[in-house]
């Protein structure tokens, strides 16, 4: 009797090894497509909760938008302030939401993100958490901080009826803390983003777009839109975390993806607001 030996040949397994190369080739695109797809279907679920979020605040605040801040100023502080997403928690039963699924930055109680702080109180831990989030909030339309003559700083919400095309106004955008001198993200998002635009014209008349009171000083939460800014282009604390796209939220509720160059049409972009805006049809950050 003959036995037949059940071994694979050096040839044979050659051959497993490529086609299980020839195979996992084809499918690593085909995951790594999903799972940037999945990515951004998350971050976008996770604006259009919060969009529904800000109606609820919104319907119980008669209208008004919510606080950028609630007690902001230089001195501004988790004993004495209030950041906006703090105040929409309550709305949407945890802060996960406030986290885009691309962004890697973990704060926790044993991070030194300040050199002058070594270890982060539960309170202070949840405020810096909130200013954090990477749902950034176009303040300066929908909740301007000023300082007033008496050189207090408030918040100054606008009542939600002022915005003229909810449809075409940004509410929120996907955002980040800082850029290192490559581009690269660190820190997390910021609460606050920055238009790239600040004034239009009235007939020959520079105007500027920001409705804040006489007198009051506007706070500039970073320097705004650059548009070439050395090795990388810095966009008012906005950032595409996906695949070159913004995901943003609308005043009305809906959700879309945006380049960077699409999230500023409209607007001659140029560094410290020297820039103005040209088509307000086409410019999503103030429409009032």
């Amino acid at each position: 009797m003959t036995y037949r030996s059940k071994a694979f040949t050096l040839v044979e397994l050659l051959v497993v090894i490529a086609t299980l190369a020839v195979i996992a080739g084809l499918l690593f695109p085909v995951l790594t497509d999903a799972r940037k797809s999945a990515s951004q279907t998350r971050c976008s679920s996770n604006f259009r909760s919060a969009g529904l979020a800000v109606a609820l605040y919104t319907g119980d605040h008669d209208e008004t938008s919510i606080l950028a801040s609630q007690a902001p100023g230089p001195d501004a502080r988790a004993e004495t302030d209030r950041t906006w997403a703090q105040m929409l928690r309550p709305y949407v039963g945890g802060a996960s939401i406030f986290r885009c699924p691309n962004d890697s930055f973990k704060l926790d109680a044993d991070t030194n993100y300040d050199p002058d702080v070594v270890t982060l109180d539960p309170a202070t831990l949840d405020y810096e958490q909130s200013r954090r989030t990477n749902l950034g909030y176009n303040y300066l339309t929908f909740s301007p901080i000023g300082e007033a003559p008496n050189r207090k700083w408030v918040s100054i919400p606008a009542n939600m009826s002022s915005i003229a095309t909810p449809a075409m106004t940004l509410h929120m955008v996907d955002s980040v803390w800082s850029l290192d001198s490559e581009g690269k993200p660190y820190g997390g998002g910021h609460y606050l983003v920055m238009p790239p635009c600040r004034y239009g014209k009235v007939g020959q008349r520079r105007t500027d777009l920001i409705d804040i009171p006489n007198g009051f000083r506007i706070f500039m939460s970073n320097a705004g839109w650059i548009k070439e800014a050395s090795e990388f282009r810095s966009y008012g604390g906005s950032y595409p975390w996906h695949e070159g796209r913004m995901t943003t939220l609308f005043a009305d509720g809906h959700v879309k993806a945006l380049t960077p160059e699409e999230a500023s049409r409209g607007c001659n972009v140029a560094a410290g607001f020297s820039g103005e805006v040209l088509d307000s049809t086409q410019y999503i950050w103030d429409a009032r």
